[in-house]
């Protein structure tokens, strides 16, 4: 939940629902082994609204951030940093979606196999 003070307009608040939707169906095609070209585009286009840059700092560290003042951009940036930290780390793609009816929780598949389907509320009902 955001808070009050977010100041989001009506605008960027159905743009982050998109964002949760395009993330949503990403780890769905992950869960599925599948490809979503869709899915990633929309991705892709709702994480470029988080305007990223690269910042050195005076020991010589990098680290991505946000370019922008407002709420809105600097949220998208958030989670467009997380995705490219799990991307790098080989993280990203073990992110999915639970499979089992009326859930879609995401969660991480620890499995060593990475086939897992379902969150662990619903992997012991198989």
């Amino acid at each position: 939940m955001l808070a009050a003070e977010a100041g989001l307009s009506n605008s960027e608040y159905a743009a982050l629902l998109r964002l949760r939707d395009s993330i949503r169906d990403v780890l769905a095609a992950h869960t599925g082994g599948r490809e979503n070209a869709d899915a990633a585009a929309r991705l892709t286009k709702a994480l470029a609204d988080g305007r990223l840059v690269l910042t050195v700092d005076p020991a010589s560290a990098v680290q991505l951030a946000s370019a922008a003042r407002a709420s809105y951009p600097n949220l998208v940036a958030v989670v467009a940093i997380a995705v490219a930290g799990s991307a790098a780390s080989g993280a990203w793609i073990r992110f999915k979606s639970c499979s089992a009816a009326h859930c879609g929780q995401a969660f991480y598949d620890e499995s060593a196999s990475a086939a897992a389907r379902q969150c662990s509320a619903h992997a012991s009902s198989l």
